[in-house]
């Protein structure tokens, strides 16, 4: 989330600055330039995530195939945090406030372990509960997996 916040401030940024209306007459235009903006920390934070597992040993236990799927779904939380920045942030006081609120995503994992029972699922809202649930079951990661890259795509279309 911190890449996503770092590119969604330069995309508020450019968007003070009117770089983004040039942008809109080249051949690459606005779509081509934000998918740019979204892919560059995409794959910074695969690449950071990926070395955070294997230096920590985190899921020491786990096939490579896991780590590379949870790392790669893990780095789309920055092209989240970019679209929610550019969707609802009409400047970089707007767009500081919105990014302390985005951590009311990050309540999802404690609280999953404080509830019981079918009361969990109020918290799948959050992308990041998938993630937990995927990282930290031992039953139906896959299924998990699945619902996180889901849910991450959800999110990303809808900013966008």
């Amino acid at each position: 989330m911190l890449l996503g916040m770092v590119y969604g401030f330069m995309l508020l940024d450019e968007r003070d600055g009117g770089i983004i209306s040039y942008l809109s007459i080249t051949p690459f235009g606005k779509g081509g330039y934000l998918s740019v903006r979204m892919f560059v920390p995409v794959v910074f934070s695969f690449v950071l995530c990926f070395l955070f597992f294997i230096s920590t040993g985190l899921f020491h236990d786990q096939q490579l195939i896991f780590k590379i799927f949870i790392a790669l779904i893990i780095s789309f939380e920055a092209p989240i945090m970019l679209l929610f920045l550019g969707a609802f942030a009409d400047n970089k006081v707007e767009g500081l406030a919105i990014t302390k609120g985005f951590g009311i995503f990050l309540v999802a994992i404690p609280l999953d372990y404080f509830l019981a029972g079918n009361w969990r699922w109020l918290l799948s809202f959050s992308p990041l509960w998938w993630i937990e649930r995927a990282a930290f079951q031992t039953n139906y990661q896959w299924i998990y997996l699945l619902g996180a890259a889901m849910v991450h795509a959800l999110f990303i279309y809808v900013l966008y």
